[in-house]
């Protein structure tokens, strides 16, 4: 309510990607979320993720599951650079987001 009030609307953050089930979990010994596909000019994609990459944390946080890394990223202010670990095969990469506003489609 206190965003309603003082934005004038709901703000949720968007990082552009798709995530699915994946047995990489038991691949990498560690959970997190596996990209499925990456939205055409989001902040994903201008960070260099891609399909099939495995993200592993956010922000420093250690993610469990897709539902956990969303949920954060919807609740991170629009403007916010945040640093995600992934591994892209057998290789451990970071790079860092910049979260933007999500869009709402009517």
């Amino acid at each position: 309510m206190k965003t309603l009030i003082e934005e004038g609307e709901v703000v949720r953050g968007y990082l552009g990607i798709n995530t699915g089930d994946t047995p990489a979990a038991q691949v990498y010994q560690q959970p997190g979320i596996f990209v499925t596909g990456v939205d055409p000019n989001s902040p994903a994609d201008r960070a260099g993720l891609r399909a099939e990459d495995y993200i592993v944390e956010i922000a420093g946080e250690q993610i469990s599951s897709a539902a956990e890394g969303l949920a954060l990223i919807s609740t991170t202010t629009p403007g916010t650079e945040l640093e995600i670990r992934y591994f892209r095969g057998n290789e451990e990469l970071t790079t860092t987001v910049t979260i933007a506003k999500l869009r709402y489609q009517s």
